[in-house]
C-alpha cells in the first residue's frame, strides 16, 4: 500500500487552519458531520487533468502483511499528515508538501502482540 499525494505542478498547495474551511481535514470524512467536503477550490474541473504525483509513501516496511485489507485514513492538520501503517498499529506523521517522516510511533506491545492474530 502506498499514499500518494497530487498537486498541480504551478500551484503549491500551502493550507493551514483547524477545519475544512481553513484547509485542514481534521477527522474521519474531514468534519464531525462527515460531509466528505471541503470548500477549497484550487483543483477544479479546468485543471484537474494538470494534477500530477508529488510524492508517495510506501508502508512496505511497517510490519507484517496481512491476511486481509486494512486501509488507513490519513487526516490532515497544519500541513501534517497522520495515518495509521501497517499491521502493528504504527502511527507516522508525515510533511503533506514533501512526504518526509516528521515522527514515527510503533506500540511496544510484546507478548500480547506475540499472541495476536492480525499479525
Amino acid at each position: 500500500m502506498s499514499f500518494s499525494t497530487l498537486a498541480l505542478s504551478s500551484v503549491v498547495l500551502a493550507q493551514s487552519g483547524t477545519s475544512v474551511y481553513e484547509g485542514d481535514w481534521p477527522e474521519y470524512h474531514g468534519d464531525h458531520l462527515a460531509q466528505r467536503y471541503s470548500p477549497l477550490d484550487q483543483i477544479n474541473a479546468d485543471n484537474v487533468a494538470d494534477l500530477e504525483i508529488a510524492w508517495r509513501f510506501s508502508t512496505n516496511g511497517f510490519g507484517p502483511s496481512t491476511d486481509f485489507n486494512n486501509p488507513s485514513t490519513p487526516i490532515e492538520i497544519g500541513g501534517v499528515l497522520y495515518a495509521n501503517v501497517g499491521s502493528t498499529r504504527n502511527v507516522v506523521a508525515l510533511d503533506a508538501s514533501s512526504g518526509q517522516i516528521l515522527w514515527l510511533w510503533r506500540p511496544q506491545e510484546g507478548a500480547r502482540f506475540d499472541e495476536a492474530p492480525r499479525k
